[in-house]
C-alpha cells in the first residue's frame, strides 16, 4: 500500500513568531489579534515547530532556587501577610477567593 504524503498546516504569529496547530482570533503568546497566518509544512517540519524550545535561559534545579530571598512588601494585616508567607512579591499574582458572605 503507498504512503501519501499528506501536507499538514499550522497557524504562526506574524508578531511573535509563535506557532499554533488551529487557527485563533488572538495569538496565546502575544496576544495580538488577526496575527496568526496559515502555513503548509511538511509533517517533519511541523513537528520540529511543535518542540521548539521558547525560553533561552537553562532550567535549574528546585532546590538551588532560593524563595526566601525575594523581597516582600507587608501588607497592613498580619494575618493577611502569613498567609502570603511574610507578604506580597512584587509582580506577583494571587488570586483571594472565598464562599459569598465571607468577608
Amino acid at each position: 500500500m503507498a504512503r501519501s504524503n499528506k501536507e499538514k498546516t499550522h497557524f504562526v504569529c506574524q508578531e511573535c513568531g509563535a506557532s499554533s496547530p488551529k487557527w485563533q482570533g488572538r495569538c496565546p503568546d502575544c496576544s495580538e489579534w488577526n496575527s496568526l497566518v496559515e502555513e503548509r509544512v511538511t509533517s517533519t517540519a511541523s513537528r520540529q515547530a511543535v518542540m521548539t524550545p521558547r525560553s533561552t535561559q537553562p532550567l535549574r534545579p528546585l532546590n538551588e532556587i532560593d524563595a526566601q530571598r525575594l523581597p516582600r512588601m507587608q501588607m497592613s494585616s498580619n494575618e493577611f501577610n502569613r498567609v502570603l508567607g511574610g507578604g506580597l512579591v512584587p509582580g506577583s499574582v494571587v488570586l483571594v477567593g472565598g464562599d459569598p458572605g465571607i468577608g
